[in-house]
């Protein structure tokens, strides 16, 4: 990913050297590597991120749109931008935590038709990142960097080189596939391995970020009706336990019913969510375009490396 100064960006959007897709990444790009600069390290790394690939989702594209070059440079309007949406996004997070306690404490005592009822839902700016430039030095792009461990060796290497070759293939492989989830100290610990530089691969690593969010919102809807299901589910148990004197034996029947259908509809979402499908991580072929490798190739490579004995990836590293 080419580094871009803030400011250049509206222009670059106009001229049409950039996307608004493309534009929208490198806004979310700088924000992600700069947290310093928008007043953001005050937020622990896993809520930073929620938020930040919350604010690609709904906020960048308007951004760039709603953007006025005379009010102000674009960086200090991002940064003006940025601490408004943080308060919201804190607001509808506490507000979130606040109603998913309640929910399940309310299920213990109330039908489910109460429940339903019941859902409702600074540092200046630092100093400015570089220039843009249509001319990268090799080390920045990642294409051109990850050749360096994929091309084969003009000469035979001994069975330790080559072991080592393809145990850091493997794990740059799987740092990439879990590009959801890896943290920044686990970047910086495969690229001491595998020998690459941490920039680079946190570029890839927010590239197939913005590539996930659709998997992230569906499966994070699945898990909320899975939730939901099971604190309807203890809810029933409870009435059935502890009948009201009030309730006939149909009643008692009617709440029976609706435990055994919760119990099949959190049985299916937790079945769903086990399965392979839903899993927040990129496809091969995604990670072969970044690697410049065919989709087969980093199949076998992660196949390889599963298949290596911790011994030996011990002896290794």
């Amino acid at each position: 990913m080419t580094t871009i100064k803030l400011d250049d960006i509206p222009d670059l959007v106009k001229s049409n050297k950039l996307s608004k897709q493309e534009a929208c990444v490198q806004v979310y790009y700088t924000l992600y590597t700069n947290p310093a600069r928008f007043g953001l390290l005050d937020m622990d790394e896993d809520y930073r991120s929620d938020f930040l690939l919350h604010f690609l989702q709904h906020k960048t594209n308007n951004l760039i749109q709603n953007y006025n070059p005379d009010i102000s440079p674009f960086g200090a309007y991002v940064y003006k931008t940025i601490q408004t949406a943080r308060l919201t996004f804190k607001k509808n997070f506490t507000d979130k935590q606040n109603y998913n306690t309640l929910f399940i404490q309310d299920s213990i005592y109330a039908y489910q038709e109460q429940l339903e009822e019941s859902a409702t839902s600074v540092t200046k700016i630092a100093s400015p990142t570089e220039e843009f430039s249509q001319v990268q030095s090799e080390e920045k792009i990642p294409s051109l960097v990850y050749k360096q461990l994929f091309t084969k060796q003009p000469h035979r290497l001994c069975k330790a080189q080559s072991q080592e070759r393809r145990l850091k293939r493997g794990i740059l492989i799987l740092a990439l596939k879990s590009a959801w989830y890896i943290s920044d100290e686990q970047i910086h610990k495969v690229s001491k391995v595998c020998n690459i530089s941490p920039d680079v691969i946190t570029q890839s690593v927010c590239h197939l970020k913005s590539l996930l969010i659709n998997k992230a919102l569906n499966r994070q809807l699945i898990e909320e009706n899975r939730n939901r299901a099971y604190s309807f589910i203890h809810n029933y148990r409870m009435q059935l336990q502890n009948p009201d004197r009030d309730k006939d034996q149909l009643k008692l029947t009617q709440i029976n019913k609706k435990l055994q259908f919760q119990m099949e509809n959190w049985n299916k979402k937790t079945q769903k969510l086990q399965s392979g499908k839903y899993k927040i991580s990129p496809t091969n072929s995604e990670i072969g375009k970044i690697i410049g490798l065919p989709e087969r190739l980093v199949s076998f490579y992660m196949r390889k490396i599963k298949e290596m004995d911790s011994e030996t990836i011990s002896s290794i590293i």
